[in-house]
């Protein structure tokens, strides 16, 4: 038996895809993905050299890994807790790859990058009525084109056909990356085993759609948009409300004033912030996400619906879609959470049937739960992982 020699670390590398249009119909003439691989010293080297995986050891599972609204690409800043020794993601036990989100920050051809379709070109859809009410506040050329997670989805198996990892064993997302996953679970059929999906519903509801409303509109408000930073500490401190539960903030800041703890209890005083104010202005100072990718974003998570069948569906026609998910899938839940409700995430399981396991993961931190109970999130990847088919 060969010995597996780890990698000491992951190679970030940019993969060309194939021309394709968009669900709404813009097209994307030179799509680019960006991944970061961690496996063994053989494999990385021949990415580096080929861009593709020859001759793949089936033996060794493949992991993919879908980023989150916020999250780094490298799965390892958000999640340090999931790899490593004792841990469920191990360079020498599998093969792992983290894949960037068609129209995010980290899609080197997305919105950001500044070559990116105008929704003039969602051409499957006529323009909204002038005068519409809630029409957008700003013209269609001014706004990315339409994406959708089953853009995404579709982007994500063109991504891994590429990299010749066409099976792959599990597909870890939470929030926007575990409505990817589902889609790319009913686009992978037999080729996907299984998916670990957190905080993410089978269709997006109507408060997650009026919290990206209002994310978007703080965004748009900025008389320098696209370009404009002014607004973008107010928009994440807008998201952040809706991704914080409250149970947390009344424990960490409640109504005290700002200034040290070890003081002691701070005198009413109309002129001092309370410490829930500094703490949101100090959540909004940073780091930024580019306003286009934010909006592409918050777009997609908007139209994630696993009952729509989109026009590039393989068998189209064949039933609903999530009935064509084959994958083994863990339902994931935090019990505060509001913006994706533990009674969403159980009923995506309940429509899966016996292909899900339904999963929750106690916290006060809302739907940001998954981000800071990372202990918790690893004990459930780890059964995902090594449960028998």
């Amino acid at each position: 038996m060969l010995r597996v020699v780890p990698a000491d670390e992951p190679l970030v590398l940019e993969v060309a895809l194939p021309p394709f249009r968009l669900e709404a119909g813009a097209p994307l003439l030179r799509p680019r993905a960006r991944i970061v691989f961690w496996g063994t010293k053989d494999e990385q080297a021949a990415l580096a050299r080929d861009g593709r995986l020859e001759a793949v050891d089936p033996s060794r599972p493949t992991v993919c890994f879908l980023p989150t609204l916020t999250s780094d690409l490298d799965p390892r800043v958000s999640f340090p807790e999931l790899f490593g020794r004792s841990r469920p993601l191990r360079p020498w036990a599998q093969r792992l790859v983290a894949v960037s989100l068609l129209g995010s920050e980290h899609d080197p051809s997305g919105p950001a990058a500044g070559h990116f379709p105008s929704r003039d070109a969602d051409v499957r859809f006529p323009r909204a009525e002038a005068g519409l009410r809630g029409a957008a506040t700003r013209r269609d050329d001014e706004l990315p084109a339409t994406v959708t997670t089953w853009d995404q989805a579709r982007a994500l198996r063109l991504t891994l056909d590429a990299l010749g990892l066409r099976r792959v064993h599990t597909v870890f997302g939470a929030s926007i990356g575990g409505m990817v996953a589902l889609a790319y679970a009913a686009l992978a059929g037999d080729d996907l085993e299984r998916a670990c999906v957190v905080a993410c519903p089978f269709a997006t509801s109507a408060a997650t759609l009026a919290h990206d409303h209002l994310v978007r509109e703080v965004l748009l408000a900025d008389p320098d948009y696209p370009h404009g930073t002014a607004m973008l500490g107010l928009a994440r401190q807008v998201a952040l409300f809706g991704y914080r539960g409250r149970g947390a903030l009344e424990a960490r800041q409640g109504r005290e004033t700002a200034g040290p703890r070890h003081a002691g209890p701070v005198r009413w005083n109309p002129r001092a912030p309370y410490r829930i104010e500094t703490y949101f202005r100090h959540l909004g100072e940073g780091p930024h996400r580019d306003a286009r990718a934010t909006i592409a974003l918050l777009g997609a998570m908007d139209h994630h619906d696993l009952a729509r069948e989109p026009p590039f569906a393989f068998r189209s026609g064949a039933g609903a879609m999530i009935d064509r998910v084959h994958a083994r899938v863990t339902c994931v839940a935090v019990s505060s959470d509001t913006f994706v409700t533990p009674e969403e995430v159980r009923a995506l399981a309940t429509r899966l049937g016996d292909r899900a396991t339904y999963r929750e993961i106690e916290s006060d931190y809302g739907h940001d739960g998954f981000l800071v109970e990372r202990v918790k999130l690893a004990r459930i990847l780890h059964g995902v992982l090594t449960e028998r088919r």
